[in-house]
This record gives structure tokens, C-alpha cells and sequence, in this order.
């Protein structure tokens, strides 16, 4: 009797173990599970801010270029304007010779 009830205590020790090991890892798991929920909760959140963005930045893009082509067109306006006010100021310039040749 005395060597089965040794072989009971040990294989008990031993279930005990195994009891103790299967529960830290269920415990592990659970800890995981809740990590994994509150990452993905907060990948979600994220893509719900980046969709917007994305629009915003698009948009951006688009009054960017839109600006950058008004600019190009004032710049070409103001070029031809400053060529007709050279013209103008060189029409002046030989009006005002002919005068004073004319005076002389």
C-alpha cells in the first residue's frame, strides 16, 4: 500500500503542476485578448481619423494647384505690364526729345 499511495501523492504533485501551468496560461491569454482589443480599438479610431485627413489633404492639393496657377497668371499679367510701361516711358522719352528739338 505504502508505494501506490506514494505514486498517488506523486502523480497528484504532478497534476497539481500541470493544473497551476494550464491556469498562468489561460491567465496569459486573457491578458492577450484584452491587449489585442484595445489595439485594434485604437487602430480603429485611427482609421477613422486618417480617412479625413486623406480628404483634407487632397483638397489641399487641389486649391495648391489652383493657387499656383492664378499665380502663374497674375506673374504673366504683371510681365506685360511692366513691358507697357517700358514702352510707354520710351514713347514719352522720344515725344519729349522731338519737343525740345522742335523748341530749339
Amino acid at each position: 500500500r505504502g508505494p501506490r499511495l506514494d505514486e498517488t501523492r506523486r502523480l497528484q504533485t504532478i497534476l497539481a503542476a500541470k493544473e497551476n501551468r494550464l491556469n498562468q496560461l489561460n491567465n496569459d491569454l486573457n491578458v492577450a485578448d484584452t491587449e489585442t482589443r484595445r489595439l485594434q480599438s485604437t487602430l480603429d479610431s485611427m482609421r477613422l481619423m486618417v480617412k479625413p485627413t486623406l480628404a483634407e489633404i487632397s483638397e489641399l492639393k487641389g486649391w495648391k494647384l489652383e493657387a499656383s496657377g492664378i499665380m502663374e497668371q497674375q506673374s504673366n499679367e504683371l510681365e506685360e505690364m511692366k513691358n507697357e510701361i517700358t514702352e510707354l516711358n520710351n514713347r514719352c522719352e522720344k515725344k519729349q526729345e522731338a519737343i525740345t528739338e522742335k523748341e530749339n
